[in-house]
């Protein structure tokens, strides 16, 4: 390996570490980039509702145990309503989330809601 590639696969490294360089990217490229994000990332709590409040799909990407902790989908909810329509079916029908999500934006939330209904019916179509 010469030293210029190990710089770039050094440099590729740091990136997936920087919440900054992975919030632009977010901006970029969409909630897909988080399923590349590095360790230290991908359990900062922080950093995961920046992103899931930038956009709301980054919720799918989100680790397991933080999907389905409530203390966090709040956190998120309180300052965009969107990616409770991503949040598992449970949160959903949770009132202390349900009247964050309305509180923030009532229409932003209706409007997920109603359209992740239309894919779910889409897909059990498909199975069907």
């Amino acid at each position: 390996m010469t030293l210029a590639q190990h710089g770039e696969s050094k440099g590729e490294e740091l990136r997936g570490h920087d919440s900054e360089f992975m919030l632009r990217t977010l901006e970029v490229h969409g909630g897909r980039c988080l399923r590349w994000i590095m360790e230290p990332l991908a359990h900062d709590r922080r950093f995961l509702i920046d992103a899931v409040v930038q956009h709301a799909k980054a919720l799918r990407y989100v680790t397991h145990d933080l999907r389905h902790d409530k203390d966090f989908i709040l956190n998120i909810v309180k300052q965009a309503a969107a990616p409770l329509a991503y949040a598992p079916s449970h949160m959903c029908d949770d009132p202390d989330l349900m009247l964050a999500a309305v509180a923030n934006d009532g229409g932003a939330f209706e409007a997920e809601q109603r359209e992740q209904r239309q894919r779910r019916r889409a897909a059990h179509c498909r199975q069907a």
